[in-house]
């Protein structure tokens, strides 16, 4: 067996429920509900009375899990993690919410679970989660395979006192790279992402942001690192962190962007990083070209999947604001300057990168801001978003490698004025022989580009019928 929590195999020497002292132990093992019937009670003498039971405290232990919680607090985190007390208190968070979230619980409004049921709730998943080991068994279980798709949508749907900030603890420190950290966020990712019609409206009314913006702001940070693995090339060395889609799409990764793009700092932090990878990428696939390399249109792929999902994904959340289809797409065209400014801002203070941000900085008529921004919408409502086409990725890598002076420049003609390309439509045939003359007419990272945008701006037959 391994020798390191977490790791797969691992069986603690000490830390397991039998090293519970007998106290804890009861309570853990206790029924949830206090006896319907009441519960009797015994007198100094030795005699019995009958109590009747309390139909408002429901839950047999609420107070005894907070102080079991606060005894968790005062421990070493490092000697505790992967143990049965971490476990513990992450499996009583389960059934409560489980049971608070079902039919079976009596409707009361939402004040008594705030001021009864979610102190000791977050207080249990504050405490746990400084074990990402117990956190990470509890949410895709042990072999990192079985998410516990129950418990994640009741950490999501259940309206929080806190507006989600302790349920928004169990996320992975965005500094831990192990597969661990990688299972964990994998599982909540694609929750979010294949379930965001549901959590756009939960109640048939709120989206997850504006019952929980502390829950949907920490998901936005946890999965900074990750934007690299959704997009399909792993720069970070980041583990554990599969395909969010199965297939060629991409609607489980929009749908996600959808659900954080309902709060104003989560979408920032999302898209603004998005943007970053995204211009990085692009750039990086033009230093190859202009150094002679072997053009690596994962790269383009990888811009154009993280493209298409923030274009699609904050369409989304305008239809699902109450906009229509042209209101949306114009306010989605309005949100991508800001976040191509976020993320220029942040590459340009990247060593390796930044005299790429330079050359393009220097270019007239910005294009690769224009790539980013593309066109305004029409009124047209079979298509209101202008989607981005093949024009549109080559345009800034042919301008790049002119400023670079590389290839057969001749082959431009009047295209190249004062040493800068002339992007405009007109002189596209000569841009598109120019682009085949430099890669040796390989097209393929152009048209994995347009699939890649395509997939992730794809929407189903009936997708929007809740938000129309």
């Amino acid at each position: 067996p391994a020798s390191t929590p977490g790791d797969p195999g691992y069986v603690p020497a000490s830390g397991g429920a039998e090293h519970l002292p007998d106290s804890i132990r009861e309570v853990f093992d206790a029924p949830l509900l206090n006896d319907p019937t009441g519960e009797w009670k015994t007198m100094p003498d030795g005699s019995k009375i009958h109590l009747p039971p309390d139909y408002n405290q429901p839950y047999k232990y609420l107070e005894e899990y907070r102080a079991i919680a606060a005894i968790a607090d005062y421990g070493d985190p490092n000697t505790q993690r992967g143990s049965a007390l971490n476990d513990g208190l992450l499996a009583e968070s389960r059934e409560l919410l489980e049971h608070y979230q079902s039919d079976r619980w009596p409707n009361y409004d939402d004040r008594w679970g705030h001021e009864n049921l979610d102190p000791t709730l977050q207080q249990l998943l504050q405490s746990a989660s400084d074990d990402p080991t117990a956190v990470h068994d509890a949410i895709v279980g042990r072999d990192g395979n079985s998410p516990a798709t129950d418990f994640i949508k009741d950490l999501y749907e259940h309206d929080w006192a806190d507006n989600g900030a302790a349920a928004g603890a169990l996320f992975p420190e965005a500094s831990d790279h192990s597969a661990r950290a990688g299972q964990t966020m994998h599982a909540f990712d694609s929750y979010a992402g294949e379930k965001y019609r549901d959590l756009l409206n939960l109640q048939g009314r709120d989206s997850l942001a504006q019952v929980n913006p502390e829950l949907v702001r920490a998901l936005a940070t946890a999965n900074v690192p990750y934007l690299d693995d959704m997009a399909g090339v792993n720069r970070d060395g980041t583990q554990g962190f599969g395909p969010l889609d199965p297939g060629a799409n991409s609607s489980t990764m929009r749908g996600l962007f959808a659900v954080l793009d309902g709060d104003e700092i989560a979408s920032n932090t999302l898209n603004g990083n998005a943007s970053r990878i995204a211009q990085e990428y692009l750039i990086d696939y033009g230093d190859g070209l202009a150094n002679g390399a072997v053009p690596d249109g994962e790269l383009l792929q990888a811009n154009g999947k993280l493209l298409g999902a923030m274009d699609m994904g904050e369409y989304i959340h305008q239809l699902d604001s109450g906009k229509d289809s042209y209101q949306a797409a114009q306010a989605a065209y309005d949100k991508r300057a800001a976040w191509y400014d976020l993320g220029h801002g942040m590459l340009g203070a990247i060593p390796g990168v930044k005299d790429g941000v330079d050359v393009y900085d220097a270019m007239p008529g910005d294009p690769l801001r224009q790539l980013f921004i593309g066109d305004p919408p029409t009124r047209d409502p079979q298509a209101p978003m202008t989607l981005r086409e093949l024009d549109d990725i080559t345009k800034p890598i042919a301008a790049y490698l002119v400023e670079e002076n590389v290839g057969d420049l001749s082959l431009l003609g009047g295209a190249v004025v004062d040493g800068h390309l002339n992007v405009d439509p007109e002189h596209q045939p000569v841009i598109d022989s120019y682009m085949s003359s430099v890669s040796g007419n390989n097209d393929l990272p152009y048209l994995k580009w347009v699939e890649a945008y395509g997939n992730a701006t794809y929407v189903s037959d009936g997708e929007f019928d809740d938000f129309t």
